[in-house]
């Protein structure tokens, strides 16, 4: 098995070998339990996607006129993206 070859083998040094390896032990529980379980996306891309333009408007919401508007602002945003999730329309 990879993960028994990864443990077992000697990787020294800075060079990528060892980095990768490194890499692989340190992230072996997240792994296996990808592994295990097919429910577990092996990636968050879905999630980044979904709050990609409230990331890009970020600069412009630093200029919010008290922090109660953005506080407003935030939660009427995180119910749209919930709507958008879950095939509600927001706007109705």
């Amino acid at each position: 098995m990879f993960l028994d070859w990864v443990e077992k083998s000697q990787f020294y040094g800075k060079n990528e070998l060892a980095k990768a390896a490194e890499y692989t032990l340190n992230r072996v529980n997240g792994l296996k339990a990808i592994l295990d379980d097919g429910r577990i996306e092996i990636d968050n891309n879905p999630a980044e996607n979904a709050i990609r333009p409230n990331i890009i408007g970020r600069k412009n919401w630093h200029f919010s006129v008290s922090e109660a508007g953005a506080k407003a602002n935030s939660i009427c945003l995180s119910i749209a993206e919930t709507a958008k999730a879950n095939r509600v329309d927001f706007y109705q």
